[in-house]
């Protein structure tokens, strides 16, 4: 008699509890539906064509891309018998912040072609899967026309790893550097979200490790074993996923993005070198 109301209470809250945690899980979802672009993506958007000249060598150039639009590049041409970096930079920021990191990629002799994604410094549009893929299309089209693909060095950082990629996938280029990689975008959802049905909620899939099979140049990982942002982890999934040699470097501790860190600019040198000389190893491992 004393235990039906606690039972009809006990029911009550229960099923209170469960449609409030029902509403905050699709409340959730709408809010990842809706705002990922916002989540996934942060431009700056000061024209940064002026920078150019910072590098030196440099100049700044307006290549058209898909459906009418056109994205800001930095160019420097190469000297005779060197390599040209094709840089695609991540999901912040502007290559006018990234000018120290550029300056060292592009050393004294290396071409340069960096360039500044839709709805990023300068660029018209806004910033979205597509628009990255069609803005990397347009630039390795853009740099085949001025320099022989076998001396393309396709460098990605961050989400542009995604793009690095799929550009070495469809295209004739020397090799591909990969800072802070990551195997997918929906992996890194799954990762943070496991419980969101993030595949079906997902417009923006960046999805590296379903191309890296059809890589055929040398690849240079950089990463960090403690990555906040793209994880250790899903990096070792795409890498697993490359049929070509993997020169895999990891730093241990907390980081992202550790190609900024001066050590790397020799590793990247002799990577280089090496790729020249063809003797790229397989699967090396380094500390830092």
């Amino acid at each position: 008699m004393h235990g039906l109301p606690l039972t009809k209470y006990g029911l009550a809250f229960a099923s209170g509890a469960l449609k409030s945690a029902l509403v905050c899980y699709v409340a959730l979802c709408a809010f990842l539906a809706v705002f990922q672009s916002r989540i996934i993506f942060h431009p700056s958007k000061g024209d940064v064509s002026l920078d150019a000249r910072y590098v030196p060598g440099g100049s700044a150039v307006r290549i058209p891309s898909g459906n009418g639009e056109s994205i800001v590049a930095w160019w420097r041409p190469p000297s005779v018998g060197s390599e040209t970096i094709l840089y695609l930079h991540g999901n912040g920021r502007s290559l006018s912040e990234r000018l120290t990191r550029l300056s060292l990629i592009a050393g004294q002799d290396r071409g340069l072609l960096a360039v500044s994604w839709r709805g990023f410094g300068g660029s018209s549009g806004s910033p979205s899967h597509d628009a990255f893929e069609e803005d990397s299309d347009a630039a390795y089209a853009w740099l085949s026309q001025r320099v022989a693909p076998s001396s393309v060095v396709v460098f990605g950082e961050s989400l542009g790893t995604a793009m690095a990629v799929r550009v070495a996938s469809k295209n004739a280029v020397a090799g591909v550097v990969l800072d802070s990689p990551f195997a997918s975008m929906g992996d890194l959802a799954w990762r943070r979200f496991p419980y969101v049905p993030t595949s079906l909620l997902l417009r923006h899939p960046f999805d590296a490790a379903s191309m890296a099979p059809m890589v055929t140049a040398p690849v240079l990982v950089t990463r960090c074993r403690r990555d906040g942002l793209t994880p250790f982890e899903s990096a070792s999934v795409l890498l697993e996923r490359f049929a070509s040699k993997v020169t895999d470097v990891v730093v241990d501790g907390h980081c992202h993005i550790p190609f900024m860190r001066a050590a790397y600019g020799a590793t990247f040198d002799a990577w280089l070198a090496s790729l020249r000389s063809g003797r790229v190893a397989s699967g090396e491992s380094a500390r830092n």
